[in-house]
Order: structure tokens, then sequence, then C-alpha cells
């Protein structure tokens, strides 16, 4: 009980009202009502780490409002200037939360618009998710495969992406994967790889 009042207390540099708005918010149930609390808040917060959380839950309210390239602006910008690792990576546990949203929400975009066949669209948003080491990125290298098979070069190189990260596919995508390759290697002549993704594509 100690630490969880000491951390409300410094969750903005011992600004103690923006910590008791931020909880108030929080317990809010219309959307709009929590997006405009939480503009309202960003102007007055002290701490960098405690404007990012409330960017980030900005983020989310407005993808429920259907302000899907909004919240995802917002969500760029805030891994603009988040800190990480020589590969990337977040450097906390928080902040990896945040780029998991933000590659989440461009894959979902970019879904949205193959629905509805823009796929210059949709391959913006899958380029954008895949510069985040996600849990799901091989689903993105394998959709910017698929967008970019008329371009053998390119859409091998994304193949081969997906394929290092095998396991973060489902079933579907997997057999997808190996039909691509399947079609791409019979184009460039090879055909022993060309049968070689045809069988494993039968298999499953």
């Amino acid at each position: 009980a100690v630490e969880s009042y000491l951390e409300f207390i410094g969750w903005d540099g011992g600004n103690i009202a923006n910590a008791f708005e931020r909880d108030r918010i929080l317990e809010l149930t219309e959307l709009a009502e929590i997006e405009t609390g939480f503009l309202s808040l960003l102007e007055s917060i002290e701490t960098q780490e405690a404007y990012d959380e409330i960017d980030w839950r900005l983020s989310l309210t407005q993808y429920s409002l259907d302000k899907p390239e909004e919240a995802v602006d917002r969500l760029k910008n805030l891994i603009a200037r988040s800190e990480t690792d020589s590969m990337g990576v977040a450097t906390t546990e928080t902040y990896a939360e945040y780029f998991e949203d933000y590659a989440t929400m461009c894959y979902n975009i970019a879904q949205k618009h193959l629905s509805n066949r823009d796929r210059r669209s949709a391959l913006t948003y899958l380029l954008q998710s895949v510069e985040i080491p996600w849990t799901k990125r091989a689903r993105s290298n394998l959709g910017i495969a698929i967008i970019l098979q008329n371009n053998i070069e390119q859409s091998m190189f994304y193949a081969q992406e997906a394929e290092a990260q095998f396991d973060q596919l489902t079933a579907d995508e997997q057999r997808n994967l190996y039909r691509l390759f399947n079609n791409l290697h019979r184009r460039m002549g090879n055909m022993d790889l060309a049968s070689r993704y045809y069988q494993l594509f039968r298999s499953m």
C-alpha cells in the first residue's frame, strides 16, 4: 500500500493534482469525455514519462473513437522520441507496450485498407509496422511480400523476413507464405526450391 501511494505521488514528479486528474479520467465511461480529459491533462503534465503515458492512453481512446490515423500518428511521434537499444527495442516494459500497440494499430489499419482494396495505403501502414520489433512482425512482413509480389526481389526479401519468424504466423498464413515462395521461385526459375515449397504447402 505504501509503495502504491508513493508511486501515485511521484507519478508526475510530485504534481499530485495531475495524478488525481488522471485517475478521475480513467473512471469515465464516455470515450469523447475521456479524449477531452486527456487532451487537457497533457497541457499541464510536467514529466516526460507521465506525458508519454497519457499520450498513449489518448491514442488508444482515439482509436476506439474511430480516429485510427490520428491515433497512430500520435503513437508514431511517441515512438520516435522514445529510448531504444541498438535493435530498436524499447528499454522498459512500459514503453515496449507502447511500441506493441503502435505496430498493432498499423497492422490493423492496413487490414482495413486491404478490405477496401486500397493496397497502396495498406502497404504504407504495413511498412510502418515492420519498423517496430513487435510480437507479430512476421504477419506484416508477409502482408508486404504479398502486396509486392510483382517485384520479385522485394517480395522475396519480405517473405524471407516472415519465414525467419515463422512461428508468429497462423497456419493459414504459413500456407500463404509457402504458396508465395513457390510462385516467386518458379518465376525466378528455381524449380527445385519451387517444388520444395509446393510440397510444404501441400503437407499442411
